[in-house]
């Protein structure tokens, strides 16, 4: 094998990569047909932060590339969302793919992260070989997805009178969206995950660079529901990751829910995303038919596509 250098994408590496991007979308049988000014603009831009990874060979050939954001989830802090990881079919077998990953991995721990998340089709040989726990197939996170098309058409819809502000959350807020994004996960039965707090929330949520945004719901003054999201990349451009929608028992029925989840399609749409991900809880059943009713559907099932977390202090790099 030839000597090969693993180094940080380049402007000029755009061309390649919109190539082999496509070529890996091919492979996983799944849209991508970015091109070369498209790449140009998205991962060099400020937001959403995209990093990019590649293998070049002695002679200057790019071989493989690993693109990846990162995301906030209130159950893991900052959070790497890897986007793609491709090698070419002939240099496959000979350790790229582990130096891609390891120089991920290595900046990932740089800035505190713990673990990291890949939504792709179910079983992948490499990540279980890199002690990934399947969050679908084990810990019932069902991958929920809305696409461009449905979007524009929920959107269409004329939206309800509300008895409530609809916001961009402040700094101010920070305090009572923690206090949500508890009574989230003690319905959900899972209080013990969660890790959120009000420092972190600050620093990544309206720090720089800035990682997540969000949307509360406020009532006679008092917030009485929130949604969390992030931009994150993939073969088919910028995408949402929304990580929580809350509503309080007490406003449930009164179109709140929607409105926040509007909230983020509607500035996703303006920022040119393809698609909003989620992932549901398969004991979740009202939320499941809420979903479903305006337009997502259950990847899971339709494309076999699960969500696999791995823990990095697990890696050896």
């Amino acid at each position: 094998m030839k000597p090969s250098t693993v180094r940080e994408a380049k402007l000029s590496d755009c061309q390649i990569l919109a190539i082999l991007m496509e070529e890996s979308a091919k492979e996983q049988e799944t849209e991508g047909g970015l091109r070369c000014k498209d790449l140009e603009k998205k991962l060099f831009a400020n937001h959403p932060i995209v990093e990019t990874i590649v293998n070049e060979q002695e002679e200057g050939v790019i071989t493989g590339y690993i693109i990846f954001t990162y995301r906030y989830a209130s159950t893991s802090n900052l959070v790497p969302f890897i986007s793609d990881l491709y090698v070419i079919p002939e240099h496959r077998r000979n350790g790229i793919a582990t130096a891609l990953w390891n120089a991920m991995v290595q900046k990932a721990l740089a800035l505190g992260c713990k673990s990291c998340e890949v939504i792709t089709k179910s079983p992948n040989e490499f990540l279980l070989s890199l002690g990934a726990f399947d969050a679908t197939e084990f810990g019932k996170e069902l991958v929920y997805e809305i696409e461009e098309e449905a979007i524009k058409q929920f959107i269409k819809r004329k939206d309800s009178p509300n008895k409530f502000t609809l916001r961009e959350a402040t700094m101010s807020d920070v305090g009572d969206i923690v206090e949500g994004v508890k009574a989230l996960h003690l319905y959900l039965g899972k209080l013990h995950e969660v890790v959120c707090n009000e420092t972190e929330l600050l620093q990544h949520g309206f720090g720089k660079p800035r990682y997540l945004k969000l949307f509360v719901a406020e009532q006679n003054g008092v917030i009485v529901g929130y949604s969390m999201f992030s931009y994150t990349f993939g073969l088919d451009g910028t995408k949402i990751f929304m990580e929580d929608l809350y509503v309080s028992p007490e406003c449930r029925g009164t179109g709140m829910g929607m409105a926040l989840w509007l909230a983020i399609l509607k500035e996703g749409l303006q920022k040119g995303i393809s698609r909003c991900n989620h992932t549901v809880d398969a004991h979740n059943k009202p939320s499941m038919a809420f979903y479903k009713s305006h337009g997502a559907y259950d990847a899971s099932q339709i494309k076999n596509t699960h969500l696999f977390k791995i823990p990095l202090d697990k890696i050896s790099i």
